[in-house]
């Protein structure tokens, strides 16, 4: 009787896993996490104006700007 237990356990994690890949990376909300992610990683040195799209059909960032101690770059 536990063996059920013992399978639908890390499919249920694996099929979570999955729809949040799909989520990541198909959606425009998706999208944004990432890019928040991002900006923690990068302490907040990279920012931008705007974002649209996803990632896996393309993702537009308008005003992208990088800076960092000494270091500005941007692109528009």
């Amino acid at each position: 009787m536990r063996r059920p237990v013992i399978i639908l356990g890390p499919l249920l994690l694996l099929a979570a896993a999955a729809m949040t890949w799909w989520w990541a990376l198909h959606t425009e909300p998706g999208a944004h996490w990432v890019w928040a992610r991002l900006q923690s990683i990068a302490d907040n040195n990279l920012q931008a104006q705007e974002l649209r799209g996803d990632l896996a059909s393309g993702l537009t960032i308008q005003q992208l700007e990088y800076s960092n101690s000494g270091v500005w770059a941007s692109w528009r």
